[in-house]
Order: C-alpha cells, then structure tokens, then sequence
C-alpha cells in the first residue's frame, strides 16, 4: 500500500458521528460505551512496507515492519512482539495488530534507519562525519529503551573516545581527540547531559572527566540557564550531582 493511502477500519468509522450514534444506540442502556476511536498518524514514507506484520504508531508517525527484524535486534521488542503479545492487541490496521509507543515519530524512526541499514548506517561508520550531540542523545535514548545491543555498545565507544577514562592522560580537555573528526560532536554545556547519559550507559567511569568538563561552564550557565536540547532543558543542580555518581 503506498504511504499516502490512509486506511480506514471500524475503529476509524466509529469516531464519526452518525456511525458512533448508531453503535451506541443499539447497546444495551447498562452497558459500558466503546471507547473513543484514536486516530492513527500519518505513515512513515520510508518505512512503511506492504510486506509488513506488526504497525507500530508513534507520536505523530505511524509504521508498518517486520516483526522478525525488530526481535532480531531488541530484547524488549522480543517481549512486546512474539506471538502471545500480538495476540492481544487489541487494534488492527490493514489486517496488523497495532502497538502504540509514546515516542515522538521522528525520534523511532530515526533509530529504525540504524536497525533496517545495520552495518550500512552512518551510526557504525566512524569515517563519517562527526554525529551531533542534540542526534546522539537521541538515539542513546530510544536504543536503551528497547535495549538494542549493537546501537548502544557504539555510543558506549564513542563516547568512551572523548572521555577515555582508562587513559585520562590521553584526554583532550577540548573534546575534541580527533579534531574535526571526533565521533561525536561536544560542546562544554553539552556536558550537562552527558553526566546522565554517561549514567544511562552504565560508564560511571568517565563522569570524573565529564564533571571536570563541565567546570570550565560558567556558574550561571551550568545550574540556572542549562542548555536546551529539543524541547528538554536540562541543568545541574545540587541533587543531579550526587544522583550522577549514585551507584
């Protein structure tokens, strides 16, 4: 089915008016009334495949896949999509079972241009320019989420080659070892974030280096302005220290 074409199902009839007045009158006066219909986002133009098994909708996107690829590469999609979990869900979409995820639509799609191109993603490819900080926290993110083992063992060595704690003589206070081509793309107040990130990926190890960073931030900047990725603004404050270094 092209990406254009929006498919309809009982569900999206039952949220218009006539249809819904109709379903709920011929219920029994004591019965419990249909939930409201909720409408599924726009598809994915690049993942969107007619051989698809499963729909996944996010925020504001919605996406046609292969069960199999996904089980593949993430432990907790092996839980959500083997066969008993399908057998629950309750929503179909051109004849799919329908899981609905609370991540923003361009944030998995992102990470499903990593797991569909493997080895061929610019993710894996440390030739490449360097990956922006705002676009690795991201993916950092949504893989330890669904815990797939390829993307976040990559930010563990990328960001373990800007912070290498097992040779912290080697540190380039700049952030940058590479020059222009560091794997990932720092700034100072960047820095902020990377403490809980650093935490996330369980590489407590480096936060001696990212908290030495993060001194060379103006008072000012560091615990009230912060820095602001996306819609998120993220500061230190006097609980995020000792929340950083917790074991």
């Amino acid at each position: 089915m092209p990406a254009s074409t929006r498919s309809r199902s009982l569900a999206d009839d039952i949220g218009t008016p006539s249809i819904r007045r109709k379903v709920e009158s011929e219920q029994p006066e004591d019965a419990p009334l249909l939930p409201a219909a909720v409408e599924t986002p726009e598809h994915s133009t690049d993942f969107w495949f007619d051989e698809g098994n499963v729909i996944i909708s996010a925020r504001q996107k919605s996406f046609k896949l292969h069960t199999s690829i996904l089980m593949l590469h993430s432990e907790v999609f092996k839980t959500l999509l083997n066969s008993a979990a399908l057998a629950q869900l309750q929503e179909r979409l051109d004849s799919c079972p329908v899981l609905r995820v609370d991540d923003m639509g361009t944030d998995f799609e992102d990470l499903l241009h990593i797991i569909y191109n493997g080895a061929n993603s610019p993710w894996f490819d440390r030739q490449e320019p360097p990956i922006g900080y705002n676009d690795f926290r991201v993916i950092v993110k949504i893989a330890v989420k669904y815990e797939v083992k390829e993307i976040i063992k990559e930010a563990k060595h990328r960001l373990s080659w800007v912070f290498p704690a097992d040779a912290p003589d080697k540190w380039d206070p700049d952030l940058q070892p590479d020059g222009d081509n560091t794997s990932v793309a720092l700034t100072y107040p960047d820095c902020i974030d990377v403490l809980s990130l650093a935490r996330m990926l369980d590489m407590r190890s480096t936060l001696p280096l990212i908290f030495y960073a993060c001194s060379n931030i103006d008072d000012d900047d560091i615990f009230a302005k912060g820095t602001i990725f996306h819609d998120e603004h993220v500061r230190l404050s006097t609980s995020t220290v000792p929340e950083a270094t917790a074991p």
